[in-house]
């Protein structure tokens, strides 16, 4: 039991359970379907990351608290625990779980149990520091989205005061159309009365067309008969007219024209207009506006994305962890 579970002489390693655990259990694996990136759920989160033929590990269930650097494990909940792991040729994973002593270590090389030795120390180590730097790196990338996402908010908010503008004008807009529509209604209504009056020319007209037909072929009786067909014709016609009664459809089309009272309609809705003060309602939200700067909002907030720099950071950041990784490498080959 001593040698399968030595004392390290680092502040922060400490024996591993005597009870045994697979340190294979699918609890404690890196879930290798969620693909790379940062996953959170269930009160834990794992981040992966592929580089140089690896595919590297960190899955965090519970309250871990980690130092300021981010290198070492200061300490942790008793229902929490911490899993590294790296899979290239082979497949290494440390469990850190807490105990009653401190922080203790199951460590495994493809399913099976291993010494927590020197080795798999600076294994942890590395794990550690090559995982925080891409935690940094992504802190900085989010930092940048945070930025970029509240100039889309200043945007937001102006796009909505331009909206009201907007719905300010197609109110108004639909005024006048009511008004139009009153208009195109009166129309109608002497369109009606023009029908009525072509209605009865047409009827004088067919006299005219009458006589002219008769007078062509019948030219030789014309003295004779003009009189008698006249009489005849426009007896006809005139009670035609009579019984259409122009002058009694064109009174009911002229009071409907009156009681509609158009020009009361449209001077109703032109005070309804001008009380609605389109104009100064606009001029209203365009001050909000040009109080609200967003140019100037925006132009500070790129100058911070500008200052945060973060593809040239993140660049570094990853440039710096090209010793660990490498070292990391030799270690898992």
């Amino acid at each position: 039991i001593a040698y399968a579970n030595p004392v390290p002489e680092d502040a922060y390693a400490r024996p591993a359970p005597q009870v045994a655990r697979d340190a294979g259990h699918q609890e404690f694996e890196c879930d290798r379907g969620n693909g790379i990136g940062v996953m959170r759920r269930r009160g834990e989160w794992i981040l992966q990351r592929r580089v140089d033929g690896m595919r590297l590990c960190m899955r965090n269930h519970g309250n871990v608290e980690m130092a300021s650097d981010g290198t070492a494990i200061r300490d942790m909940d008793d229902d929490s625990w911490l899993v590294l792991e790296s899979e290239a040729e082979r497949l290494h994973r440390l469990v850190i779980t807490p105990g009653p002593g401190g922080l203790e270590y199951d460590w495994s090389i493809d399913g099976r149990l291993e010494v927590f030795d020197d080795e798999a120390g600076q294994w942890r180590d590395l794990m550690l520091t090559v995982m925080d730097g891409y935690l940094d790196a992504r802190e900085i990338r989010g930092e940048e989205a945070g930025l970029r996402g509240e100039i889309a908010v200043h945007r937001g908010h102006v796009a909505t005061l331009r909206g009201r503008i907007a719905s300010h004008r197609g109110h108004v807009a639909a005024l006048h159309g009511e008004i139009a529509a009153h208009r195109g209604h009166v129309a109608t209504l002497y369109g009606e009365m023009a029908t009525h009056r072509g209605r009865i020319a047409g009827l004088r007209g067919q006299v005219s067309s009458r006589i002219e037909r008769d007078l062509a072929a019948r030219r030789a009786e014309l003295v004779r008969e003009l009189a008698a067909l006249e009489r005849e014709g426009m007896r006809e016609v005139e009670e035609e007219i009579e019984e259409y009664d122009l002058a009694r459809r064109i009174a009911v089309a002229e009071t409907r024209i009156e009681e509609y009272n158009l020009d009361g309609k449209v001077r109703a809705i032109e005070s309804q207009i001008a009380q609605y003060d389109l104009a100064g309602r606009i001029a209203e939200i365009e001050a909000q506006i040009e109080e609200y700067d967003p140019d100037g909002r925006i132009r500070e907030i790129e100058a911070r994305i500008e200052e945060l720099d973060a593809d040239r950071r993140i660049a570094e950041l990853e440039r710096s962890l090209d010793d660990e990784i490498a070292a990391l490498r030799r270690i898992i080959g």
